[in-house]
């Protein structure tokens, strides 16, 4: 929805704006979400103070949003292929034996993420059904995080297929 929202607005205001300002780019919609976790902990003392609420919801708050933040960006990473490599023999090989390296580990990384999506969902299952919350004087739910949670695990795969497709492509010699 934030990205949506980013791209309407931006839209919207096209021709009043800099080429520089409220942009769609990754640099963009990063300090977007970095100023929205930084108003969300820095409103405690203010909101505190007007309202009477307990601080310890910014700093879980923060953390969920943090936490939504690094696992639904690691599939746009993976897609925009922008993830970090180790180039010390990679760069120096063909496309064809980059790719058969490829689907090596996409291989490896699916079967973890299939791991990491098992164990998640029965968290994510068990804390719905039972009606799960953080130890705190907060104590909001949990199953919206391990959601989340669950999700990024489904779109990391969904993405790590794709790339496994398009791996096995270049290494037939097809063109993408």
């Amino acid at each position: 929805i934030r990205l949506t929202a980013t791209i309407n607005v931006s839209k919207m205001f096209q021709p009043f704006l800099k080429k520089s300002c409220l942009r769609d780019s990754p640099k963009n919609r990063t300090e977007i979400s970095t100023t929205k976790m930084s108003v969300i902990s820095k409103s405690s003392p203010s909101i505190t103070k007007i309202i009477h609420l307990p601080a310890i919801w910014t700093l879980e708050m923060a953390q969920f949003t943090l936490v939504a933040y690094y696992l639904l960006g690691a599939p746009y990473t993976f897609q925009l292929d922008t993830n970090v490599r180790m180039d010390l023999l990679y760069a120096r090989q063909s496309p064809k034996t980059k790719a058969i390296w490829d689907a090596v580990t996409v291989f490896v990384l699916i079967f973890y993420l299939g791991v990491m999506l098992y164990g998640s969902f029965g968290s994510m299952v068990y804390s719905f059904n039972v009606g799960e919350r953080a130890a705190s004087g907060w104590r909001p739910y949990l199953w919206p995080i391990k959601s989340i949670i669950c999700a990024s695990f489904v779109l990391m795969i969904l993405q790590a297929v794709a790339h496994l497709f398009r791996d096995i492509a270049i290494w037939r010699g097809e063109e993408i």
